[in-house]
């Protein structure tokens, strides 16, 4: 329907807003773009990242960003500006995720820790770590008590959001989303199929 340029790198992450009417990109070009999906146009440019911008995320009332490079920050979408970056050892974050509530956000990192943040002190309350690969894809449960975790070398993983207790495992890898009602999960990987769970 529609193609949008702009970015001078690598299209690493994309999103839609919750009201669908604009989405955000981040980029290998170190930047985030603000796009009008209706006009195809872009709003606004956010130099995000001290090197590339591996992952995205919208905050539930459309507000605010997260935005993940070396490490990852909040930015105020409206002002075009960092609000602050969250405090904890991060190591390369390739996926975010806020709550629905958006009081907390999960950040994945390439070494393969999960990091909790509380969003709006930016305090670091929870880290994961695992022995597997990278994280490549990050969800909340609706009611936010769960994290789905995802990996390119599987497998996928339910987790408790506060204690990062594994509950189930599932063979899926890759990417992966809950359903609106938290009751099934959708996953992709390697292979040309997806799965429903």
């Amino acid at each position: 329907i529609a193609t949008f340029r702009g970015h001078v790198g690598e299209v690493s992450s994309v999103v839609f807003s919750p009201d669908g009417q604009q989405a955000l990109s981040g980029s290998w070009d170190r930047t985030v773009k603000l796009w009008d999906i209706s006009a195809g146009k872009e709003i606004r440019t956010f130099a995000a990242g001290e090197v590339s911008v591996f992952s995205i995320a919208f905050s539930p009332d459309g507000r605010y960003m997260l935005a993940g490079s070396r490490n990852i920050s909040l930015w105020d979408i409206a002002a075009g500006k960092e609000v602050k970056k969250l405090e904890g050892k991060v190591n390369w974050v390739r996926s975010a995720a806020f709550s629905s509530n958006g009081k907390y956000a999960v950040t994945g990192n390439f070494n393969g820790v999960i990091n909790v943040w509380e969003v709006a002190d930016g305090k670091q309350i929870g880290i994961f770590k695992e022995t597997t690969g990278m994280v490549s894809s990050l969800a909340f449960s609706p009611d936010g008590k769960l994290i789905l975790d995802c990996r390119y070398d599987g497998p996928l993983k339910l987790r408790d959001m506060e204690t990062g207790r594994e509950i189930h495992q599932f063979a899926g890898q890759g990417a992966a989303v809950f359903s609106p009602d938290g009751r099934s999960i959708l996953s992709g990987g390697a292979g040309n199929s997806l799965k429903l769970w």
